[in-house]
Parts: C-alpha cells; structure tokens; sequence
C-alpha cells in the first residue's frame, strides 16, 4: 500500500454487521467510515472520497442498486470501485447489470472481504 492510507467506505442498513465490519478491515490498516442509509450517500462520497465502496444491495431509502447507477454515471464517482453485497437471490447478476464492479454473497468469510478490498485499493 502507499504511503496514504486507503478509505474503505461500507454501507449496511444493520448496525450490528457494520461495527464488525468497520472493526476487521479498520484492524487491516485501512481508514473506515460506515453509513446505514443510502440517502446523501453521494454528497457524502464526492466529500470523503473512499478508494473502495462496499455497498449492501437493500437498503432503506435508495437501493443498493440505484446508488451504484448514480455514482458510475457521475463523473465525479465513476472510478471509484463500488463492491455490492447481499443474501438475496440473483444479486450477484443485479450487481453486474447495474455496473458495480465486484460482488460479494453475505454471508461472506472475512478473508474473502479483505482480499476483495486489497484487489481493488490496489488498481
């Protein structure tokens, strides 16, 4: 990694998921902030400006899936990488449909998050 240290963002709608979440990749040496509602959610990434984005697909308010379309169409967001996650059926398909650029299922081993994060930080 370089000398900056890589901003993770992750955004889950269950508390509970998020702090683990923030505390494993936090504990890997990277920067982590964590929001539970799609809403602002561009505003605050055009702000923070995370080198990844791991994003649950269902979400309260905006979807998943409808805040990947607005930030790859954004010029101001489109290279950040943007990783969908969910237990639903067939997410792994809306994930590609609706351009993110890598999904993971939930449940999902803490080894295969790191090791997605780690191949996208390093683009």
């Amino acid at each position: 990694m370089s000398s900056k240290t890589k901003r993770i963002l992750i955004v889950d709608d269950d508390e509970g998921i998020l702090e683990a979440l923030k505390e494993t990749v936090s504990m890997m040496g990277y920067e982590v902030e964590t929001r539970t509602k799609g809403a602002g959610m561009i505003e605050f990434i055009v702000e923070y400006k995370p080198d990844v984005i791991i994003l649950d697909l269902l979400l309260a308010g905006e979807s998943g899936e409808e805040i990947v379309g607005k930030l790859k169409k954004d010029e101001k967001t489109k290279a950040i990488p943007v990783v969908l996650f969910s237990a639903f059926p067939d997410a792994d398909k809306l994930a590609q449909k609706c351009g993110a650029d890598g999904f993971l299922a939930k449940p999902f081993n803490v080894i295969d998050l790191l090791d997605t994060i780690e191949r996208y930080v390093s683009v």
